[in-house]
């Protein structure tokens, strides 16, 4: 299943293929979404978001123990 951003549409390539700011700013769109009290009518679900969230810090975090960032989360 391809990635999708925090609206549902397709995000733009796989995590792995993101830099960190696309990275970055993917997690923070999803956790955006994540925090509204009701999501948009047109929303994926809040499961899927939060699975997708889960990816993120996932992918995050391995690159965190490949090598490190500079990121400051």
């Amino acid at each position: 299943m391809a990635d999708r951003d925090a609206g549902g549409a397709a995000a733009p390539r796989p995590l792995a293929g993101m830099d960190e700011w696309e990275i970055t700013t993917y997690r923070e769109s999803l956790q955006k979404r994540l925090a509204l009290a009701e999501l948009p009518v047109l929303s994926v679900p809040r499961e899927e978001l939060q699975r997708q969230l889960d990816e993120v810090l996932a992918e995050q975090a391995e690159r965190e123990r490949a090598g490190g960032t500079d990121e400051n989360p």
